[in-house]
């Protein structure tokens, strides 16, 4: 089964801090007036959350290049586009929130 994968540069913030800021969004997420509603069907939420982040997301340090860190993120076949969804419309967007627009940036040449 192929996995869907999203490739970001890092700038001016560690791999392990935007881990770590997913597995605490992850965890909000969880709770029962979680802003995810209105981004992912209740349906569908309750699918995602038989599931830990690391079930439905791998992240790799991929490799560093200009000096800057990588990171990239598989979806995992089990809740692919429901993850997608929540990454592209929840989670990414509070990392943006959180460290700034030009921290976690798409790989050129990259979605």
């Amino acid at each position: 089964m192929s996995t869907e994968q999203l490739e970001y540069e890092l700038d001016g913030v560690t791999f392990t801090d935007v881990t770590d800021e997913i597995g605490k969004i992850w965890e909000q997420m969880q709770q029962p007036d979680s802003q995810v509603t209105k981004v992912v069907d209740s349906a569908e939420l309750e699918e995602l959350k038989n599931h830990s982040v690391n079930e439905v997301m791998a992240f790799d340090k991929g490799s560093a290049f200009a000096g800057e860190a990588a990171l990239i993120i598989a979806f995992a076949p089990v809740a692919a586009k429901i993850t997608r969804d929540v990454w592209d419309h929840f989670i990414l967007p509070r990392l943006i929130d959180r460290f700034g627009p030009d921290a976690i940036k798409p790989k050129k040449g990259r979605k």
